[in-house]
C-alpha cells in the first residue's frame, strides 16, 4: 500500500473542541465558561479560581472536583489521572470539563520545585522537567478533545510579554498564559478557540460608555485570539459584551451578533479587578 492509497476525505481530519480563555482576575472568565453546556464538570485547581460564581448553576447542571497537593498526589499528578479517567470512560456524562485555572498547574509545580531548593532557584533542569509534563498534559488534553463532542475549556491568567513587530521590528507588549513563554505559545496554537476577557468602557450607537465585561474573539495584534470558523467570515476586533457559549456559536456559524465598540477612556484598559 502506498501514500496515496492512505488519501482520505478532507472531513476525516481531526478537530479538536478546545477552548482557551484568558483573563485578568474578575475580568469574566468563569463566568464565560459556565455558559457552556451541562452538564458541566468544574474542576477548580487548588480553589484558584472563581467557580464561586458557578453557584447559580443546580447541582445537577455543574459538579465541581477540587484538586490541591496533599500526602495521594501533586496538583499535576492528579490532574493526569482525572485525563486517564476520562479517556478510559468516554461515556462519562458531561458536556464540558472545564479546568481553572490550567495555568495554576504549571504555577504549582514552579512552586513545589522551588520550595526544596536551599535558594529557591530553579535550574535549566528544573525547567525543562517543568516544560516536558506540561507538553505531555496539553497533548493528552487535545487528544481527549478530539474525541466525540465534548467541550474542554481551559481558563488562563495572563502575563504581559514583549513580541517582535512584524513590520517595524520593534518590541511592542503582547498579552500571553501566565506560563513559560512556549508552553503558553504552543497551547494557544493548538487550541481551536482562544478568547480573551477584560472589563473595557464601551459604547453603543446612541447610548452613554459604560464599563462593561467583554469578551474579544479574532485576530488581535497583541493577543492570540481565535476562532476557528470553517470558512465563515467574522468580524475582525470583534468584542461582544456579556459573551456566551451561545454567541460564540453563532459567530462560528457566520450569524450576525450584538458587538461593542471599545472606547479608549481613562478608565477603559483592562481595570483589575482583584
Amino acid at each position: 500500500m502506498g501514500l496515496l492509497d492512505c488519501v482520505k476525505g478532507i472531513s476525516s481530519m481531526p478537530y479538536n473542541n478546545l477552548t482557551v480563555i484568558m483573563g485578568k482576575p474578575g475580568s469574566g472568565k468563569t463566568t464565560l465558561a459556565g455558559t457552556y453546556p451541562k452538564p458541566m464538570l468544574y474542576v477548580s485547581i487548588d480553589s484558584d479560581g472563581g467557580g464561586v460564581v458557578l453557584k447559580g448553576y443546580s447541582d445537577d447542571d455543574v459538579k465541581v472536583l477540587t484538586i490541591k497537593p496533599d500526602k495521594t498526589g501533586t496538583i499535576y499528578s492528579k490532574t493526569m489521572m482525572l485525563l486517564k479517567e476520562l479517556d478510559a470512560n468516554p461515556n462519562h456524562g458531561y458536556k464540558s470539563i472545564v479546568i481553572d485555572a490550567y495555568s495554576s498547574i504549571e504555577e504549582s509545580m514552579v512552586a513545589m520545585i522551588a520550595a526544596s531548593k536551599p535558594t529557591g532557584a530553579l535550574n535549566f533542569d528544573d525547567r525543562s522537567r517543568i516544560g516536558d509534563s506540561m507538553r505531555a498534559m496539553r497533548d493528552a488534553i487535545v487528544k481527549l478533545s478530539e474525541k466525540g463532542d465534548v467541550e474542554y475549556v481551559l481558563i488562563c491568567h495572563v502575563k504581559t510579554d514583549e513580541a517582535d513587530d512584524a513590520l517595524s521590528g520593534e518590541k511592542t507588549p503582547y498579552i500571553i498564559p501566565k506560563m513559560t513563554k512556549n508552553n503558553g505559545k504552543v497551547l494557544l496554537e493548538r487550541a481551536s478557540n482562544v478568547a480573551y476577557c477584560a472589563r473595557k468602557t464601551v459604547k453603543n450607537a446612541g447610548e452613554t460608555p459604560r464599563v462593561e465585561f467583554v469578551t474579544y474573539l479574532g485576530g488581535h495584534p497583541n493577543i492570540d485570539t481565535k476562532l476557528r470558523t470553517f470558512g465563515k467570515k467574522m468580524d475582525v476586533g470583534l468584542y461582544i459584551v456579556d459573551c456566551t457559549y451561545d454567541k460564540i456559536e453563532a459567530v462560528k456559524s457566520g450569524k450576525p451578533v450584538d458587538k461593542a465598540t471599545v472606547v479608549e477612556t481613562a478608565i477603559a484598559d483592562d481595570e483589575d479587578n482583584n
